[in-house]
Parts: structure tokens; C-alpha cells; sequence
């Protein structure tokens, strides 16, 4: 009985009637936060306390359910970057947010909201309050970053210019000096500069502060913008000895090293991207679908068959939830 009224009550939805389900507002967030959960549970977890493991299982399935309730922050605060948000103006938390106001810490939250609410996990490295919370709940910097997602601009304007999946925006280029590296200290961040590029006083066997690094990325390479006191590392880089890539909604995109940095500091990085790549240097909002999912247009309307299938499964999951 339950079930034929639930098919009525999609049949109703999609005639208008009075049951209606939302899609998810973010599915490529939803997406990561999957990955990052199938990694957690994965991870070998040998090293921690049963007090540790069994804290870890609980903050995975309460992952599980805020990813399931995909509401998600919106940016409103960085227009033209794609950056992390502790705390919305609507009072949503990001995902790690979630978890520590689950475990009693609104406190913790509020902190971080009020000090640095778009500051990335790895910035945050060194304070003694979250370093205590990440031992209790049995997981490590590393994988706290992984659970943070990034958030595109929610007025995303197509003018903005995104250089190799959002590592640096139009208003950064073209940038005056480059630095590639070796990070080698997280506490503090500094990165020993193996090339430069441009008009700098640092020289290949300097060591530089950087503005953000962690425990577990001591050893990695990355490139640093050396107009900037502390340099500004590019986020979302790999970097090796020949070359740069990156990975954007499943998308990959690889350049050679010298092409990365000469677009850079050339006066319009996605141009020049793409004159190697005609793939290459799209901005993050002309990368995404216009229907509003990704938070740059308008609203998400499935319909016809999709938004039955959708709507039924609202109906099971809600039916699960109750019966659990």
C-alpha cells in the first residue's frame, strides 16, 4: 500500500500536484564527498586507537548523511574564485564544519567562522583545538582537507578567467615572478625554490615561506607566485619535473611545465593556454552546465522519466530514514 502511494504520489508531482522533490544543488560535490568516503573507509587505520577507529566510523557515516542531505554552502563571499566556506550566510556548514558542530563543537565552528571561514584545512594546520579534535575523531590533516570541498562563486560571471582548472583567477595574472619547488616544512610552510621565472630576487636554492602547506605534502612539488610576501602556492596542482596537471570534474588537463608558467604571467592566461590546448583554459563557469546545479544560473528542473525516477527514490530514502 505504501509503495502504490508513493507511485501516486510521483505521478502527481509530475502532473503538477503537490509532491515535489528537489535535486540535489551541487551533484559534483555530492560526487567528491563519495570519493572521499570510500578512501576514509578504505584507508588502512592500524595506527589508531579502537577508540580512535570506532570515533572514525561515526564521523564517516555522518559524512554519509550530510552528503545524502547534499545542502551544501554557497559562496557569496569571493566572486570569481572557487574557495572554501566554513560557514554560509544561510548558517550552512561545509562538511568538516558538519562534523564538528555534530560532535558538540559549535564552538570550534564559530571560531573558524568568524577568524577564517574561507581559509583551506591545510591553513589551519597548527591550531591546538582542531589538531585535538582531528586526533579524537581518528582522522589526520590530510584527510580533512580531502573532506573539504571548494565552492564556485554563486553568481559565477562569465567574464571571469579561470587558468587551468581555477588555479589562478583574472584578477591575479599576469603574475610578475614564478617559482617551482619542493615543499619542505608545513610548520612553518616553506617550499625550496628549484626554478624561477620573471623579475625576483629569489634565486634557484632559496628557501621561501609559502602560504599554505600540511603535514603530508612535506616532499610534493608545486609552483608559487613570487609577487606575493608570503609566496602564494596555486592550489589544486600537481606539479612534477616536467609537467603540470590538474583534475576538474573528472576532467584531466596536463601541460609542460614551461607552458604553465608562461601563461602566468602572460597578460591573459586563458589565451594562452589554449594556444597550446584549444581545451585548455576554460573558465570554471563556461566548464559547467547553465541549468543551476553547479550555483551559476538559473534553477535545476528535471523532468519527464528523470524526475519520476528522482522523485521515487526521495520517497525510499525518506521511507528508510523512518523506518530506521
Amino acid at each position: 500500500m505504501r509503495y502504490a502511494m508513493g507511485f501516486v504520489l510521483v505521478m502527481m508531482s509530475l502532473a503538477g500536484g503537490v509532491a515535489h522533490a528537489e535535486p540535489c544543488e551541487a551533484p559534483h560535490i555530492q560526487a567528491h564527498l563519495a570519493r572521499v568516503e570510500a578512501e576514509l573507509t578504505s584507508a588502512d587505520t592500524s595506527h589508531l586507537t579502537p577508540t580512535q577507529r570506532a570515533s572514525r566510523a561515526h564521523h564517516v557515516e555522518v559524512l554519509r548523511g550530510y552528503r545524502e542531505a547534499c545542502v551544501f554552502p554557497h559562496n557569496t563571499v569571493a566572486p570569481g574564485r572557487i574557495t572554501p566556506v566554513f560557514v554560509d550566510e544561510r548558517g550552512v556548514h561545509c562538511a568538516v564544519g558538519y562534523l564538528m558542530a555534530r560532535d558538540g563543537r559549535g564552538d570550534l565552528v564559530e571560531k573558524v567562522r568568524t577568524s577564517r571561514n574561507t581559509a583551506r584545512i591545510q591553513d589551519l594546520t597548527g591550531d591546538p583545538e582542531i589538531d585535538a579534535w582531528l586526533r579524537d575523531a581518528g582522522l589526520s590533516w590530510f584527510e580533512a582537507a580531502r573532506i573539504q570541498p571548494e565552492y564556485d562563486f554563486i553568481e559565477c560571471q562569465r567574464k571571469r578567467v579561470d587558468c587551468l582548472c581555477a588555479g589562478v583567477d583574472g584578477e591575479t595574472a599576469p603574475v610578475s615572478a614564478v617559482g617551482v619547488g619542493e615543499v619542505t616544512s608545513s610548520q612553518p610552510p616553506r617550499l625550496r625554490v628549484d626554478a624561477v621565472y620573471g623579475d625576483t630576487a629569489v634565486a634557484p636554492g632559496d628557501v621561501v615561506s609559502i602560504d599554505s602547506s600540511y603535514v603530508d605534502d612535506v616532499g610534493n612539488r608545486a609552483i608559487v607566485l613570487l609577487d606575493r610576501d608570503p609566496a602564494r602556492r596555486i592550489a589544486n596542482l600537481e606539479v612534477t619535473g616536467t609537467s603540470v596537471s590538474c583534475t576538474y570534474r573528472e576532467t584531466r588537463s596536463v601541460v609542460p611545465v614551461d607552458v604553465y608558467v608562461d601563461a602566468l604571467r602572460a597578460e591573459d592566461c586563458r589565451t594562452s593556454l589554449r594556444a597550446f590546448d584549444p581545451n585548455l583554459g576554460v573558465g570554471v563557469c563556461d566548464a559547467l552546465p547553465t541549468d543551476g546545479a553547479s550555483g551559476c544560473g538559473g534553477s535545476a528542473v528535471p523532468s519527464g522519466a528523470a524526475f519520476a525516477l528522482l522523485a521515487l527514490l526521495v520517497l525510499v530514502r525518506r521511507r528508510r530514514r523512518s523506518a530506521g
